[in-house]
């Protein structure tokens, strides 16, 4: 089942990011070290990738994202697998994601992510930067996304979580944000305007703070 999933998320993204960006699961290489296998990685055609199997080896400097597959978030692999994994990451930071069909718990609040974090007291090395939550809607990370940065808004704190979209209407928000997100970085500062392409929907999406709500 793990691989179906992964495979099903990495079509989506082969499918809907520009030519200019591939995608695959592999490891990270940079200064001599090597990450652990990772179930998405999104990097530039134009960066060194050495094939291993089904697998690749990425450069660092062609890094786009990374990305964990999950049907449940866990707090063990959260604490365990992802963080360590996340902060592992060579600086500048790519894109950190976690795409998952739900979250640890009955409820599937998406409020349970802000008490792991202040649990292992995460820096915002080791936080996710999206997460995706198909049962429910995305979680973001404060001030770090590109596409976000012309509405004031949406833009928050680089140290705090935040709920991107409400749980039954507004769903599908996060798919769409980080198709537009990792498009943004690719494109640069001479790239097209994303946020024009988007601001439509962000004018009503729901932006609130882990915490301040149970949703």
């Amino acid at each position: 089942m793990g691989d179906l999933r992964e495979f099903f998320v990495l079509e989506f993204l082969t499918k809907h990011l520009p030519a200019e960006l591939a995608v695959g699961k592999g490891h990270v290489f940079c200064q001599g070290s090597v990450s652990q296998q990772i179930d998405g990685l999104v990097y530039r055609k134009s960066g060194l990738a050495l094939p291993m199997g089904n697998a690749n080896m990425v450069m660092h400097t062609g890094l786009v994202a990374c990305v964990e597959v999950k049907s449940t978030l866990k707090r063990l692999e959260f604490r365990d697998q992802i963080v360590p994994m996340f902060k592992a990451m060579p600086s500048p930071q790519p894109l950190k994601v976690i795409v998952t069909q739900r979250l640890e718990g009955t409820a599937n609040s998406r409020s349970i992510l802000k008490k792991w974090a202040d649990e292992l007291s995460l820096t915002t090395e080791a936080l996710p930067d999206i997460v995706l939550i198909l049962e429910n809607a995305a979680i973001v990370r404060g001030g770090i996304l590109k596409s976000l940065e012309s509405t004031s808004r949406l833009h928050g704190s680089k140290q705090k979580l935040y709920k991107f979209g409400h749980w039954k209407e507004q769903n599908w928000m996060g798919l769409m944000l980080l198709v537009f997100e990792l498009a943004h970085r690719v494109g640069g500062e001479d790239g097209p305007n994303w946020a024009s392409y988007i601001n439509k929907h962000l004018a009503e999406v729901q932006f609130k703070e882990l915490g301040t709500q149970q949703d």
